[in-house]
């Protein structure tokens, strides 16, 4: 059997930093076909894969991740096998690397999602650093944004202040790995929104949402959660593939969905028979993938 790899750096209308952020997506790739090829497992090669990710400053997960309103970084990260093995984290605040924190839950198969504090007390306990994630890119979005909220950050003085997002500010990232014994494992990181509350969770740790794998297919999506979330987008594409249709086609349809609520994003799968498919409905969504 053959083995396949996808990722994204976010679906987004970013076409400034089209180039740049495509070639990121395909060095990472290389990298992440090294891995294959030198027989690193496949949950190692996922979460490699979305470190890689989470360090580059160009994206929105780990280091570069939006702030809140108060400051903060929050991240959210999902791991999933067909297996059925899932680890995740919600509003973790202070590691490089959120994928790694949800697989070591992953592996120790005993709560599943941690939030908040408790997933930074846990993530503490098994040796994970404090690291700070601030940019300074990224801390100059806080402050655009506290300058026009003029020191009310307040939820209802939010919502007139902003709309929900933009598909100029999304950049999620994700990976899909299948290997030649057919375990598939989808994971996805992120910072949230541009500008968001304190404590707002999107799609990304939340299964069947942002991210999803079984013994179909693995998915990872990207976009705006709040309209993720209604169509458990992840799950509507292994949905499709269930039903018969082609992993390319299930995307597709996906997206369709996510487009008739006003929604702006993308997703990236492969099926259990190693098909691989992506679709967008923003402007461009950085992505690659190998096979071999």
């Amino acid at each position: 059997m053959s083995y396949q790899i996808i990722l994204h750096g976010g679906a987004n209308d970013l076409t400034e930093e089209k180039g740049i952020r495509q070639e990121a997506c395909e060095r990472i790739a290389d990298e992440a076909e090294k891995m294959l090829k030198e027989n690193a497992s496949t949950l190692d090669v996922c979460e490699k894969t979305v470190c890689l990710l989470e360090n580059n400053p160009l994206f929105n997960a780990g280091t570069g991740s939006y702030l809140q309103i108060d400051g903060k970084p929050r991240m959210d990260a999902c791991l999933m096998t067909s297996k059925l093995q899932l680890g995740a984290v919600i509003q973790i605040t202070d590691v490089q690397n959120p994928i790694s924190v949800a697989r070591k839950l992953l592996e120790l198969d005993f709560h599943s999602t941690l939030s908040g504090e408790g997933a930074s007390r846990f993530a503490a306990e098994y040796g994970f650093l404090p690291k700070s994630v601030i940019t300074e890119n990224q801390n100059a979005n806080f402050l655009s944004a506290q300058k026009k909220l003029k020191g009310d950050i307040s939820y209802k003085n939010l919502i007139q202040s902003f709309h929900l997002s933009g598909a100029d500010k999304l950049g999620t990232v994700g990976c899909v790995v299948r290997d030649t014994n057919g375990l598939i494992v989808a994971g996805t990181s992120t910072g949230g929104l541009k500008v968001c509350f304190p404590g707002r969770v999107g799609d990304s740790p939340l299964v069947g949402a942002g991210n999803y794998a079984n013994s179909f297919c693995g998915v990872s999506c990207t976009g705006i959660g709040e309209k993720i979330m209604r169509l458990s987008l992840a799950r509507l594409v292994s949905f499709f593939i269930e039903n018969k249709e082609t992993v390319q086609n299930a995307c597709q349809k996906a997206i369709t969905q996510l487009g008739e609520i006003q929604g702006d994003g993308g997703v990236i799968a492969i099926s259990h028979f190693g098909e691989i498919g992506f679709s967008f409905n923003t402007k461009t969504m950085s992505s690659a993938h190998r096979e071999g």
